[in-house]
């Protein structure tokens, strides 16, 4: 398993600072947020040469691209707005072939007021399926996070295993079905023990039920060693990623702090 980390920890740095922080910290790789106005500068308004110099950059500094953190959402009614939700999609799997990151992080979102799990689960499905030619043409994956009305391991994995394509996947942050009241053996079962698990999330916190207050991983309640563990002996060589904001402090600090303990639960399974 490879450990990257979200520039949400690092929104001031240039690219040349977010590859360098990854090589000094012992990253695999790095997750960039796109978005967000975070300094990187990699977006969807990127100039082919400017794709094709961060590919490089990347590539010369032994450091990956582990995924293109998107805010792409598609659970909506209105037909125009599921065509933009598709574009946008398709747009941004064209940016991750661009710059040679393996998939991009999509939610399927809030579910408007009315609308049952089930329709939002065929909502997401079907519109997911739209991008499946150029997500396998491009060999980049399609990756729905566990978040938001789709927390729960159990909906993420039916609206993947809908769309039916090899390259849509999940993003399992293992923090939101736990804080959802699904277990890690249901989580688990849900995910076809691993087999639909592509990218996977890590942040630990406390007082779940009050309002979520992020720590460093270990110092909270969420569980790391079972689903790490699950992991490990399913044979997953995806990337453990960090998905903080300030919470670990400063961004060199925060990178040294989320590795070491990161570190230290893998030293125990």
């Amino acid at each position: 398993m490879k450990i990257s980390y979200m520039t949400f920890m690092t929104p001031e740095w240039t690219l040349d600072e977010v590859v360098a922080g990854a090589r000094r910290h012992g990253y695999d790789g790095v997750e960039l947020r796109v978005l967000c106005g975070h300094k990187h500068g990699i977006e969807r308004e990127a100039s082919p040469p400017a794709r094709r110099e961060a590919r490089q950059r990347f590539a010369d500094a032994g450091i990956e691209i582990a995924c293109l953190a998107t805010s792409c959402t598609f659970a909506a009614r209105d037909p125009q707005q599921r065509r933009e939700n598709v574009e946008s999609l398709k747009a941004y799997l064209q940016l991750a072939a661009d710059v040679g990151a393996p998939g991009i992080r999509v939610f399927g979102g809030a579910r408007p007021e009315g609308m049952s799990m089930e329709e939002a689960i065929a909502i997401v499905a079907d519109d997911l399926h739209q991008a499946c030619e150029l997500a396998c043409q491009a060999n980049v994956g399609i990756w729905l996070e566990t978040h938001d009305h789709f927390s729960r391991a159990a909906d993420a994995a039916a609206a993947v295993t809908r769309a039916g394509c090899p390259c849509i996947a999940v993003n399992w942050d293992t923090m939101h079905p736990f804080r959802a009241g699904e277990t890690i053996a249901e989580s688990w079962s849900a995910l076809q023990e691993g087999a639909l698990v592509r990218h996977v999330h890590l942040h630990d916190g406390a007082d779940m039920d009050t309002g979520l207050k992020l720590l460093p991983i270990g110092e909270g309640t969420i569980p790391f060693h079972a689903p790490l563990r699950l992991l490990r002996d399913a044979g997953y060589d995806g990337y453990l990623s960090a998905e903080y904001y300030d919470e670990l402090g400063p961004a060199d600090e925060a990178l040294s702090r989320f590795i070491t303990g990161l570190r230290r639960v893998l030293s125990e399974l």
